[in-house]
């Protein structure tokens, strides 16, 4: 079974293959299996990724050096090619430590 990053248990987890007849709204193949929330995101961005699953993806990372020690307002900065328009985005998450909080998201040309 594949990893990903389960935001709400800030940690690495496997997903669950659950087949709960639609109450998860489809979404089964992102439920975590420790927690059962639709919160996982893999640690490394994708081309075609929205700007809800970049934040997601931002949010884990932050998550992930938050247990490696560092606190208070870490800064995760994502940049991607957008391959229609050939324009650099990025988008910058500060996630607080304290607050638990993704709570300042600033984006260039997203």
């Amino acid at each position: 079974m594949p990893v990903f990053w389960c935001i709400n248990c800030k940690k690495e987890v496997l997903h669950q293959a659950d087949y709960c007849h639609s109450r998860c709204g489809n979404n089964c193949s992102e439920r975590c299996s420790q927690c059962g929330n639709t919160t996982l995101t893999t640690l490394t961005a994708s081309g075609g990724d929205d700007v809800t699953a970049t934040v997601r993806h931002a949010t884990a990372l932050a998550q992930q050096r938050a247990t490696k020690g560092e606190v208070g307002d870490i800064e995760v900065t994502i940049c991607k090619l957008d391959s229609r328009t050939g324009k650099v985005r990025d988008l910058t998450v500060v996630y607080n430590t304290y607050t638990q909080d993704a709570g300042y998201i600033k984006t260039n040309n997203w």
